[in-house]
């Protein structure tokens, strides 16, 4: 089946840097969404049912439960084009990599337990893995053992930009070869999404930070006020 071709669409989209050095969005979601309608309706349809998947307000950080694993295999039935379903299965092997990393340094066995009975046999094997054989993983996953090193710091923040750039990176190596399909159309989508993403933890950075000079300044005219 031919392939439908974006020229206009693509053209048309401002070039997005990279999410840790964008200081804000190039293109609204506004505009981007009317850019998004030049989209052929099957195209627009994959989109729509792989951003309910993919995009990052939807995937928290740890599998605690099964429901995750459910709503994601049934998702992926309704996914035809194979770069998508590459990508979520890609996302999603992060997040039980994450998961199992999770697990251990909560020595929560329990939920490992709990989520390796709801998971097929591959995914099982990947959790089982991250788990109790991390140096298999390191070897298969080069970012693995800075995000262990990372979880066991509980720098959480760390973390969420770390998985950020293993996304980001794996949405550039999608583009090249497609050149003005659909799939640089997704590619930039979800891009967009991570900078979104990485902007408002910048702007909670700022209100926390905001936050703890108020605290400061009031503390000490309260001492002052005492002396």
């Amino acid at each position: 089946m031919k392939k439908n071709t974006y020229y206009t669409l693509l053209s048309s989209l401002p070039e997005l840097p990279h999410f840790d050095s964008a200081q804000h969005l190039p293109i609204s979601r506004e505009r981007l969404d009317q850019r998004l309608n030049l989209l052929q309706p099957d195209d627009a349809g994959q989109l729509v049912c792989a951003e309910t998947l993919l995009e990052w307000h939807h995937q928290p950080l740890v599998l605690s439960h099964t429901a995750a694993y459910e709503h994601y295999s049934q998702s992926l039935a309704g996914i035809r084009n194979l770069t998508l379903r590459a990508l979520i299965s890609f996302r999603f092997r992060l997040r039980i990599i994450m998961a199992a990393l999770r697990f251990e340094h909560q020595h929560d066995q329990c939920n490992y337990q709990r989520l390796a009975t709801a998971l097929d046999f591959s995914s099982r094997r990947l959790l089982t893995q991250a788990y109790q054989t991390p140096e298999v993983i390191s070897a298969q996953f080069p970012w693995f053992s800075k995000a262990r090193e990372l979880v066991n710091d509980n720098d959480s923040l760390a973390v969420e930009r770390l998985l950020m750039n293993v996304v980001w990176n794996y949405l550039t190596s999608m583009c090249p070869s497609y050149g003005f399909y659909v799939e640089s159309v997704f590619a930039y989508v979800f891009k967009w999404d991570i900078i979104q993403r990485w902007l408002s933890y910048d702007a909670l950075r700022a209100a926390q930070r905001f936050h703890s000079m108020q605290m400061e300044i009031a503390d000490e005219y309260a001492r002052k006020a005492y002396q």
